[in-house]
């Protein structure tokens, strides 16, 4: 598989979570393209195999980047990273399927720096980013 069939777009306003996801990918760092949603990093990004996105707040911000990036972003599987709370409207604003969202714990238990917690597995799912 060549770097840019096994690339990954991380999307997410924070630096600090981004980094984290990069690291945990467990990607070499040329197959991670990550940044904020208004970040011009994708534009000239080969398209990806896997998008994570982690909407927040009213959702515009990330909501407008798929709407630009919809061409490049056709094919490529989605994990969404939100909290517990707003899976009803991340279901309905972004259309997606149950195994494409994965909850953080709450942002009260974030860690003191606002570190990303574990994502919380469900048993018997298939992560939607497997990229082999």
């Amino acid at each position: 598989m060549s770097p840019a069939s096994s690339q990954l777009w991380i999307v997410h306003r924070d630096e600090g979570p981004r980094r984290t996801l990069a690291r945990v990918a467990g990607l070499p760092v040329d197959a991670v393209v990550a940044g904020a949603p208004s970040d011009a990093v994708f534009a000239t990004a080969e398209p990806p195999v896997a998008l994570v996105l982690a909407p927040v707040g009213d959702f515009e911000a990330e909501l407008d980047f798929l709407h630009r990036h919809r061409d490049a972003l056709a094919g490529a599987r989605r994990l969404y990273l939100a909290d517990a709370a707003d899976r009803a409207q991340i279901t309905r604003h972004f259309e997606a399927r149950a195994h494409e969202i994965a909850h953080l714990a709450s942002s009260r238990a974030r860690g003191e720096h606002g570190e990303v917690p574990p994502v919380q597995e469900r048993a018997g799912e298939q992560s939607p980013l497997r990229l082999s």
